[in-house]
């Protein structure tokens, strides 16, 4: 349990030192929230 929290670190401190990643994922998970809310109309 220890390694998969040791590997869920290592991956989390990456992804946030290239933040151009995480902005993209969250403009991504925004329109996806958008267009499903659109549909449902």
């Amino acid at each position: 349990m220890k390694v998969l929290f040791a590997v869920l670190w290592k991956d989390l401190v990456c992804e946030w030192r290239s933040r151009d990643r995480i902005v993209a994922m969250g403009v991504f998970a925004l329109l996806v929230v958008v267009i499903l809310s659109l549909v449902k109309l």
